[in-house]
């Protein structure tokens, strides 16, 4: 449903949230896709993997933005939300 909550927000530029395989899901175990990108944790390495220093601070910040959103306008959201949980992916969108 995130995926969802992102296209139909026209979010799909700025974050992405890993699709779920749901022939290999069970009630035990969740099989997504893997995002590759850099913990939002550190905020120089981000700086340094895109070249802009100023981008560590805005991915931050567009992170925080979309979850709030989702928070009011989802019928449940992440209650687990902070910068381990979140990744910098390579083509500089929020995961």
């Amino acid at each position: 449903e995130f995926r969802r909550f992102i296209q139909d927000k026209g979010l799909t530029k700025q974050a992405t949230a890993p699709f779920v395989y749901p022939a290999f899901t069970t009630k035990k175990v969740l099989t997504m896709e893997r995002l590759n990108g850099v913990s939002l944790l550190d905020e120089n390495t981000m700086g340094k993997v895109t070249k802009n220093p100023q981008m560590g601070t805005d991915v931050i910040i567009t992170a925080l933005n979309i979850w709030s959103l989702s928070v009011t306008a989802m019928p449940w959201f992440h209650a687990d939300v902070h910068a381990g949980n979140l990744l910098l992916l390579n083509d500089g969108r929020v995961g």
